[in-house]
């Protein structure tokens, strides 16, 4: 009986720490997500990079979103320089919290040196 408390304690933990946003919140974070996004991209990136807005505009969910940073860390790189692009879309990743998976987040500090 002990283990079944224990279990069903740990589930509920778990669920509390890992949160996951309901279909009204989690759309108004994706497209707060987007917009951020785009924004961070510019009206010069979009036209320098039409492919990357277009991608970023009809990402359907959030993992969608979550790879699509990479084509716009590029995007960036190839705009600015590519330390100012990571630090830009580190900034973003705070964003999708809530979004997906624990394990999908960086880790603090992951690619600092």
């Amino acid at each position: 009986m002990r283990w079944i408390t224990t279990q069903m304690l740990a589930s509920l933990v778990d669920r509390l720490v890992n949160r996951k946003l309901d279909g009204r919140e989690a759309a108004v974070q994706m497209a707060h997500i987007r917009s951020a996004m785009l924004e961070l991209l510019g009206e010069d990136g979009a036209r320098r990079h039409p492919q990357v807005a277009r991608r970023i505009e009809f990402c359907a969910d959030e993992m969608a979103l979550w790879y699509a940073r990479s084509d716009l860390m590029a995007a960036l790189a190839d705009l600015y320089d590519e330390e100012t692009a990571q630090r830009q879309v580190a900034r973003q990743s705070v964003l999708f919290r809530g979004l997906l998976p624990k394990s999908m987040m960086a880790r603090p500090g992951a690619l600092r040196n």
